[in-house]
């Protein structure tokens, strides 16, 4: 309904299909404002629900995926804090899952008869935990993935049966399923597996709560981007699209047998091992005999993952070794890998 949102909205989330939250801000710097709009109604009589007066937080607005709650957020770089609000109760006053406190980071995924919660709370690499529905305070969170040092935790989706969890792992990404029994109770999980060296993988996270299978995104520097279905039930990974590589007019078919990825470490001048990532076809040597273009970025925790790339086996193919060095400033090795650079 085009017509009814402002230009100056950022986000919309719906009520029982009669309400719709949105955020605005003008030109000008003004406090964020989250307002509730009754469908049909004039514009004009939008509800204030929630002002933010602080100018380094930004607000947003999302709907949890068992439709049960609006998530209110408010985030600055190192800070956040959320709000529920019953879908059941929309005109209600969204309540406070935990106040925000300096240099706390955490997120907030409904999970039917609980919340989960990731958080640095004590946790350079994050943690995952649960509290209660009624959660109105840190204190309340209880561990379900204790912190481990060099393990970054970066997102949980709840669905009825399990629970998906994104990662950092050595420099890869991962992704970690753990199994609900008949009260909900998390369960011990596992890895979803796979037999190539270097990869990147990612679960965007299903609309449905209620499902059997999860879609996953995955690649890596040999092969091409690919959808799965992963089943919850079995672990089996179903192959649903990959990206298909046209033949190149001088070199022919793309064969990944023709080349070989590898992790490789370089020791910078303080003694810290540098995660690289290193593709070449499989006939040309490492000893320094072969071209080779290296590449770099470290900065605001983004991370160089070993993604696939068409245009680069125009170089491979030519016999240059192509590089990644995961150096520090990004998130590849966890929050202190970012924290150094």
């Amino acid at each position: 309904l085009p017509e009814q949102i402002p230009d100056t909205a950022y986000g919309v989330a719906w009520a029982k299909n009669t309400h719709l939250f949105y955020t605005r801000a003008d030109e000008a710097w003004r406090p964020y404002v989250v307002l509730r709009h009754r469908l049909g109604t004039d514009p004009s009589q939008d509800v204030t629900v929630l002002t933010e007066s602080d100018e380094r937080f930004w607000l947003g607005v999302d709907g949890s995926r068992d439709d049960q709650w609006i998530i209110i957020g408010a985030g600055s770089k190192i800070t956040s804090e959320f709000r529920l609000l019953s879908t059941d109760d929309p005109e209600g006053e969204p309540r406070v899952v935990a106040p925000r406190r300096q240099g706390v980071e955490y997120d907030v995924e409904p999970a039917g008869d609980r919340l989960l919660i990731i958080h640095n709370d004590g946790a350079e690499d994050f943690e995952l935990a649960e509290a209660p529905l009624t959660a109105t305070s840190h204190t309340e969170w209880t561990p379900v993935i204790s912190h481990r040092q060099g393990v970054r935790l970066l997102s949980v989706s709840a669905y009825a049966s399990h629970a998906v969890v994104s990662l950092r792992r050595d420099g890869l990404t991962g992704i970690h399923v753990m199994p609900r029994d008949a009260d909900g109770h998390l369960r011990p999980g596992a890895d979803v597996s796979f037999e190539e060296p270097l990869y990147v993988v990612y679960a965007p996270g299903e609309s449905e709560y209620h499902t059997p299978t999860i879609r996953v995104s995955y690649a890596s520097m040999l092969t091409p981007d690919s959808v799965y279905d992963y089943d919850l039930a079995t672990a089996e990974l179903t192959l649903l699209k990959r990206t298909p590589v046209l033949d190149d007019p001088r070199f022919g078919p793309y064969r990944p047998d023709n080349y070989v990825q590898e992790r490789g470490w370089a020791e910078a001048p303080d003694g810290t091992r540098v995660p690289v990532s290193i593709v070449r076809k499989v006939d040309i040597p490492l000893d320094a005999s072969a071209p080779a273009l290296l590449y770099g970025y470290g900065a605001y925790e983004a991370s160089m993952d070993p993604s696939f790339s068409i245009s680069r086996l125009s170089l491979l193919d030519r016999g240059i070794v192509y590089a990644i060095a995961h150096i520090r400033g990004g998130g590849e090795l966890g929050r202190s890998w970012y924290e150094q650079g």
